[in-house]
């Protein structure tokens, strides 16, 4: 009878270890991918960030927004490139007071512009378009 309770003793044992090894194994994965959820959100973030910096660096320029600028722009910010498109003009319309017979009145302009950003070592990318209204001389934008 003992060595049946000594056999049994160590089965429950075995047992209890594979259950605890199966836990400990859940656990690492469970935290492995919470560690890669972070890590892929934190990247989205950052190609983001430098996006919109470099519609910021873009759009705080006047000379940007020109029928004439067709070029488009690389800005570095930080690690990344951001490819800033050309910006477009989308449509416009004679300022409110002024009378559009004149043809020198200024216009309410609405240019779109578009910054590409990717990172090669995570894999994200994004690409973010931004409306601008701005008064402008007449002529400045022919969409």
């Amino acid at each position: 009878m003992n060595r049946e309770t000594g056999a049994v003793t160590l089965l429950v044992s075995l047992m209890m270890l594979l259950i605890m090894t199966m836990l400990v194994l859940s656990a690492i994965n469970v935290n492995t991918i919470n560690f890669r959820i972070a890590g892929n959100m934190q990247a989205q973030k950052m190609v983001e960030s430098a996006a919109q910096q470099g519609l910021e660096d873009v759009m705080s320029q006047s000379s940007s927004f020109s029928n004439s600028t067709t070029a488009d722009r690389t800005i570095t910010v930080g690690d990344y490139s951001a490819n800033v498109l050309a910006s477009q003009c989308i449509g416009n319309q004679v300022m409110s007071g002024f009378s559009a017979v004149w043809g020198l009145s200024p216009e309410e302009n609405v240019w779109e512009v578009v910054a590409e950003v990717s990172d090669p070592l995570t894999g994200a990318n994004i690409t973010i378009h931004q409306g601008v209204k701005i008064q402008q001389l007449a002529n400045s934008c022919i969409p």
